[in-house]
Order: C-alpha cells, then structure tokens, then sequence
C-alpha cells in the first residue's frame, strides 16, 4: 500500500509506519528501535527514538550544498515528533545496501572522493550544518558547545 507522503496527515504516517502494520515496506529496522519504511515510489520515513529536527534539518542542508553528482542526498519532505519518536520523510535513493556487499572495500574509493568534497564545503562557522549544540560522537554529552569558530573546536578537543 502506497501513502502519498505530500497528502498524508500524520496520523497516516504514524499508523502506515507502525509495526502493527503488516503491509509496511521495511527497508531497515532495528528491534525496540529505529526504522526505515518505504511508503511510495519515491519516499521513505526514517522514525523512531532518536530521529531529531536537528537531523532533519542537517540532511537539508547537506542536500542543499553537496555535489550530487559527488553523493546523492535524499531531499527531506517534512519532519514531525509524535511523543519520543520522530518522523523524517524523505526522497527515496534507490541503492544496494552496504550490508548485502560482499566486498565491502569497494566503497573505499567512493567514501574518499566525498570526504574530499567535504573539504571542499565553505560555510560561515565550521561544524554542524544547523544551530545550537554540538551532538553525537565526537562531543561527549555532558559538555555543551555551539562551536561559532575553529579555535572553539580547537580550544574543546585540548582541553579534554
């Protein structure tokens, strides 16, 4: 069953995403977890625990100022939190998952020609793509950052 994320309510969403539903398109899923579901030909939502308007909002913004032709970024559609979960739709890539490659060290070349082009990217303060806080792996989380320049990442990593 397809659901038309551009006319869906989010109720619809919720429901058409929730694993009560036999008729959802998993493309990955963690057990107790995050989710991947394909709901059109061209659309997927990203849900569960942990999916943030920060993400939604970085993914955007990626998509907006990388290189297509360098690594496609799907296009976020919308976003929206329903208790602890979130709900991120966005363009469908149609691509072979990494887990089902039998050599995965043929993705080396590729991950180096867009950490590269990372280089490349000039924006007006080094680090995250949206506003506020720094989070995830590099910042530990009881150290609250917004770095504004390199010498506040710099000046944070020396004194860890």
């Amino acid at each position: 069953m397809a659901l038309r994320w551009d006319v869906a309510t989010e109720d619809e969403i919720i429901q058409h995403c929730s694993r009560s539903n036999p008729d959802r398109n998993v493309i990955s899923e963690l057990e107790g977890g995050l989710s991947v579901i394909r709901i059109s030909e061209d659309a997927v939502v990203k849900c569960g625990i942990g999916v943030t308007k920060f993400e939604a909002t970085n993914q955007q913004r990626a998509y907006e100022t990388i290189n297509p032709a360098i690594i496609r970024i799907g296009q976020v559609y919308r976003f929206f939190t329903s208790g602890l979960n979130g709900y991120l739709t966005m363009e469908y890539i149609n691509c072979q998952p990494v887990s089902s490659v039998t050599d995965p060290d043929i993705y080396l070349e590729p991950m180096a020609k867009v950490l590269k082009h990372f280089e490349q990217v000039q924006q007006d303060k080094p680090g995250l793509f949206h506003e506020g806080l720094a989070f995830g792996q590099l910042w530990l989380d009881y150290d609250l950052i917004a770095p504004a320049t390199v010498s506040d990442i710099e000046e944070y990593y020396n004194k860890r």
